[in-house]
């Protein structure tokens, strides 16, 4: 792999360690033409700080007395990566009654620097254009934008008392991507999901600040998700709650979270989904681990947990937590297998003895069931189900085709994608219903979250994640987020965590590879891999598998091996099958 034809890579490395730990960069400039075969490249968990002595502020200055119109432009820019005081600096940039119009919080323009900044001056009018890498909206959410983009926007100029001001400029940031890395933090607010089962993240991306940020968390899971979200969601958090002191205080790594009356509205299971939220989202921070709850100034009373709250007591409301541990699953010789230590055995029933000849297979995420598509001449697209418990009853599913694309959601619906790009969910209950599906493209793949409310789709070799929303028992993916440009055609993914995906991407000219990608965040990094694959499996704290050409391979975290010579069809599910 060359880092001259893949700069995205090039561009996360020197992001440091925020994105990349210190031998991830070695291992990808190490790279070549053929895949790396091991020294797998890590992300770290979050692009943040997690306290408030390890903030990086950007090195910007004021203007200098007698700075060119270009050098005000450019120092304007560079000055936009330092949020201290409402944007003190990049607004010294500006004439005076521009200073105080310029709304830094309509959005964020990401850009690659890396070869400057191409700005030409014609009169009063500084023209910038630069490649763009992707936007923060508004309320700070990630979006990639397609490769091939740039920024290219005019700044006027003119004299203040002799000095070089800009007098016209558009709202927003506009900020590097190795600033993001630098000067942003993620920001993780939690809700509940349409069941109200599990906790769902939202994540957006926020400058970096040395007082308020954990406030600011928690204030924001009060008053509620993110407009992108928000059709996929809810809240226990009555209407009108707030803090009953405007500060989240923190001892000894305890935060003590002090709500207005209007928190009492809630019944007693509606706190206890509450109290989950505003832990989940102020332990998110890195800098407390442990958080005490009161209302006005008295504490909240939950059932069976102490008045200092952490995670685990509220571990069943966590999508990843509620899994398990994930069992690892092939096919070979038309058979399911398990994945048992080094070996594999055979499921119980007929789906494990041959007996239904299996093609590809994907095991439910509660262990019981087994989809497949049929091996057999003549069955076509035939999908089945069979359960693993008992080893009997393999049935065929009408209406449902899965030739591209096959996965099980957390609450036991089956996700199909048809030749065709249509998808289908099928239930026990309602059989297999048509899903609308707003992206553009062919849509060869859709995985959804653990947690329901999110899924990942490639559509045209672009990989998306779209919120999953209800209306009328009906299901709809909206509002596609394009995950990271530049590591396409996207054929295969997989959630590897409620934050993290992993996925098979090849960048042009390059041979195809495994790609870890944080969902509302700027990190990417190659994980190498092997050739020709075709399918990459994921789950949380397990090793990643791929199909190729020889059978499945396995990284562990240690590099790849051949863990299954002539299986296909990896993939994880839950333990309790067999």
């Amino acid at each position: 792999m060359t880092l001259r034809r893949f700069p995205q890579l090039r561009r996360s490395i020197a992001m440091g360690r925020h994105l990349v730990t210190g031998a991830a960069a070695v291992s990808l400039l190490a790279g070549c033409a053929s895949i790396p075969t091991s020294g797998p490249v890590r992300v770290q968990p979050q692009i943040s700080a997690t306290a408030e002595s390890d903030n990086v502020v950007a090195l910007v200055r004021p203007p200098e007395p007698g700075a060119t119109p270009t050098s005000i432009v450019s120092g304007f820019i560079q000055a936009n990566a330092d949020a201290t005081l409402d944007y003190a600096v990049a607004r010294s940039y500006l004439a005076p009654e521009v200073a105080d119009s310029w709304s830094p919080s309509a959005g964020v323009r990401i850009v690659d620097d890396s070869n400057g900044l191409d700005l030409r001056r014609r009169g009063s009018r500084v023209t910038l254009r630069v490649p763009q890498e992707a936007v923060l909206s508004a309320e700070g959410l990630y979006s990639a934008v397609a490769s091939g983009t740039e920024v290219v926007t005019d700044f006027t100029v003119r004299k203040v008392d002799g000095q070089w001001r800009i007098d016209g400029v558009r709202d927003g940031l506009i900020v590097s991507l190795a600033d993001i890395a630098r000067t942003y933090r993620t920001a993780d607010r939690y809700f509940l999901n349409a069941s109200r089962q599990y906790l769902v993240p939202d994540r957006s991306l926020v400058p970096t600040e040395r007082r308020g940020y954990l406030t600011a968390l928690v204030r924001g899971v009060l008053s509620g998700p993110s407009s992108w979200l928000a059709p996929a969601v809810g809240t226990a958090v009555p209407r009108g709650t707030r803090l009953n002191v405007d500060a989240v205080l923190v001892s000894d790594g305890t935060a003590t979270v002090d709500l207005t009356a209007q928190a009492l509205a809630a019944t007693n299971n509606a706190r206890r989904l509450m109290a989950a939220q505003i832990v989940y989202t102020a332990t998110s921070s890195g800098e407390v681990n442990a958080v005490r709850i009161t209302v006005t100034g008295q504490p909240l009373l939950l059932d069976g947990l102490g008045p200092v709250l952490t995670r685990a007591d509220f571990a069943s409301l966590d999508s990843v937590a509620a899994l398990g541990t994930a069992v690892g699953y092939v096919v070979k010789a038309q058979s399911l297998q398990r994945i048992v230590g080094a070996g594999i055995e055979p499921v119980a029933g007929s789906l494990g003895s041959g007996q239904v000849p299996v093609g590809r297979a994907e095991v439910s995420w509660n262990g019981r069931f087994a989809a497949v598509t049929l091996a057999a001449q003549g069955a076509g697209n035939t999908v089945a189900i069979g359960d693993l418990t008992t080893g009997t009853d393999v049935l065929p599913l009408r209406g449902l085709d899965a030739r591209k694309s096959l996965a099980w959601g957390p609450d036991s619906r089956l996700w199909a994608v048809g030749n065709n790009g249509q998808l289908k969910v099928w239930s026990k209950s309602l059989g297999a219903q048509s899903v609308l599906v707003r992206v553009g493209g062919t849509v060869t793949v859709v995985i959804p979250s653990f947690d329901g409310a999110r899924a990942i789709v490639v559509a045209s070799g672009r990989a998306y994640v779209m919120r999953v929303q209800s209306s009328n028992g009906r299901l709809t993916l909206a509002a596609p987020r394009l995950l990271q440009s530049g590591l396409g055609p996207v054929r295969s993914v997989a959630w590897a965590d409620a934050q993290r995906v992993q996925l098979l991407g090849q960048p042009s000219g390059e041979s195809t590879q495994v790609f870890e990608v944080l969902v509302g965040a700027a990190a990417v990094s190659s994980l190498g891999g092997v050739p020709r694959m075709t399918r990459v499996a994921a789950a949380p704290s397990q090793a990643i598998l791929v199909e190729a050409a020889d059978g499945v391979w396995e990284n562990a975290g240690v590099g790849w091996r051949l863990a299954v010579k002539n299986g296909t069809s990896p993939g994880y599910g839950g333990p309790t099958g067999g």
